[in-house]
């Protein structure tokens, strides 16, 4: 039904995601992810768990900031795609 958490946990390291996108792009309920990853991490090898922890712990740190940027975002009525084209600062 849903994709290997192995699949998943690789995608968020790398691409220093959040839980929201990396439920988005695996077609999967964020509670869903949430809860499959705190099992996962519980049974993890300790690199992994350091480097999942480090993302987590940025989205956290900067969740402010980016909720700011989305607002932005939304209310002025510009997609998020020609605001990185054009590389506006926000």
């Amino acid at each position: 039904m849903y994709n290997n958490i192995d699949e998943i946990v690789d995608y968020i390291i790398d691409n220093k995601c959040t839980l929201r996108v990396a439920a988005k792009e695996y077609n999967m309920p964020k509670s869903t992810l949430y809860d499959k990853l705190k099992k996962y991490m519980e049974e993890c090898d300790e690199y992994t768990y350091r480097h999942l922890r480090e993302v987590f712990d940025n989205n956290i740190k900067n969740r402010n900031k980016n909720g700011g940027k989305a607002f932005k975002i939304r209310y002025t009525g510009k997609k998020r795609i020609d605001i990185c084209k054009k590389n506006v600062k926000i």
